[in-house]
């Protein structure tokens, strides 16, 4: 039975920088990731920069906006395993059961890392990217058991994964060595200030795949392996760090004339700079054999408000503290918007995979321009409506985003669809929303996806549809 409400709606979807899909990585958030404590990785040392040890959680003050708030957990890190904490090395016991992204850390037993290598291969020049490469290799012996590793890479359009989490050095070692063959394309030279759309697919691509590898515990790093990229601005960083951020990686830029290195000041990583390198995992293994692991749980507004990040060690301001600067209080609308572009560029899609979507015939919209029905039907019995004032109602949440052979990709704009019936659905009942995408004449795919803001739930579909 259709439910007897018929929305319209014009959603005008103009080609922007994005990135196409290679091999199909881990289901982007299979699932959702809580992030109602935020992890603050602490390293602390003298003016000389030597490392401080032997602090306990008193010794910390933890200020967010200027305002003291107290840490839910705390666990010192020396030398890779956990030797000081509160509550026995685990979080509360409220936290373990409401929190995926808490670490489960035993006294004295070793704290693995998780090392996420992201290779940009369109703006790193071959033979930087084969010394790096090399390094890298040469330096494997440097992982110890709990560690594991996996990399992706981004030839400018598509996005590939080399290799899923592994403790194996063998797996490791080939994944390295199948990433040197492949050609770096000729690069567009931008205009100096001026952000190429290189840059922007790059930088979604890298903030994609940080989401992709969000359900992961324990120490979560990344080493970006990247050559000059392009922005108009320093806050075009921004997607990048704020992912980070929400889901606890921290960054380290593998790059040879020093940029980025914002994203290591603003996640609490270091920089990794020089044409010849003479270090890349062995300067990131000693960042994060020897740190303090505090947990906070914050105000939850969700409303993509940005927070400062302060951490003191009190009484002692001779001592220098090194942490990540600031958390994204993200809505769930916010995170539901990247949820879908990770698709576009991963393949799947989020959440249920129980929307029905038609196309009708094209009709000329201009040059190379087609205006394209569509119609998406919604089983009722996948969403939430409720009585209010005599009637059954909900506000549904329409996305939908499209990418080309190219890696053009369409803005996500999102679309009420307004729900409203005079007596409860029945089973198998379902909505039928009508509207017209306004595409180039050239093959697409696209992901649909309906939010429902009452339960959370995301029904989704995807698929091609051509000129």
């Amino acid at each position: 039975m259709r439910f007897p409400i018929v929305a319209f709606a014009v959603l005008v979807l103009a080609a922007s920088p994005g990135a196409g899909q290679d091999v199909p990585l881990p289901d982007l958030f299979a699932d959702t990731i809580d992030v109602r404590v935020v992890n603050v990785e602490v390293v602390v040392t003298d003016r000389e920069g030597y490392r401080i040890l032997g602090l306990d959680a008193s010794d910390f003050e933890l200020l967010v906006d200027g305002r003291p708030v107290p840490v839910s957990y705390f666990t010192e890190v020396d030398d890779g395993r956990a030797i000081a904490s509160l509550e026995d090395g685990r979080p509360p016991a409220s936290l373990e059961t409401r929190a995926t992204n808490v670490p489960l850390l035993d006294l004295d037993q070793p704290v693995g890392t998780n090392f996420l290598i992201f290779l940009d291969q369109y703006s790193v020049v071959r033979r930087y990217r084969e010394r790096v490469l090399d390094r890298l290799t040469e330096e494997l012996h440097l992982l110890r058991p709990d560690d594991r590793v996996a990399i992706v890479a981004f030839d400018g359009s598509n996005v590939s994964l080399l290799l899923d989490w592994t403790s194996s050095r063998s797996d490791i070692k080939d994944a390295l060595r199948h990433a040197r063959p492949r050609k770096a394309r000729l690069r567009r030279i931008a205009a100096p200030g001026l952000p190429s759309h290189q840059t922007e697919r790059a930088l979604m691509a890298a903030t994609a795949t940080v989401r992709s590898f969000a359900a992961v515990r324990g120490r979560k790093v990344m080493l970006l392996l990247a050559d000059e990229w392009r922005v108009g601005n320093l806050r075009s960083y921004d997607p990048l760090i704020d992912a980070a951020n929400l889901v606890g990686y921290t960054l380290y830029p593998v790059v040879p004339h020093g940029q980025h290195r914002l994203l290591a000041d603003e996640t609490g990583g270091v920089a990794i700079a020089g044409t010849k390198p003479g270090e890349v995992l062995g300067l990131v293994v000693d960042d994060v054999r020897y740190y303090y692991w505090l947990g906070f749980e914050p105000p939850r507004d969700q409303d993509d408000a940005l927070h400062d990040i302060e951490v003191r060690v009190v009484g002692r301001p001779d001592l220098r503290v090194w942490s990540r600067l600031n958390y994204l209080d993200m809505s769930r609308g916010a995170e539901v918007t990247m949820l879908v572009e990770g698709s576009l560029l991963f393949g799947g899609t989020p959440g249920s995979d129980s929307l029905q979507v038609r196309f009708g015939t094209p009709e000329k919209a201009g040059f190379r321009r087609v205006t394209l029905p569509m119609e998406v039907t919604i089983p009722l019995d996948e969403v939430t409506l409720l009585p209010m004032g005599g009637k059954w109602m909900n506000e549904l949440e329409l996305r939908v985003s499209v990418i080309n052979e190219h890696g053009d990709r369409s803005e996500t704009p999102v679309s009420t669809i307004p729900i409203l019936g005079s007596a409860a659905p029945l089973p198998g009942d379902y909505f039928v929303y009508e509207t017209e995408l306004l595409l180039r004449s050239r093959e697409h795919r696209y992901i649909a996806a309906v939010y429902d803001p009452l339960t959370g739930a995301i029904l989704s579909a995807s698929g091609t549809v051509g000129p």
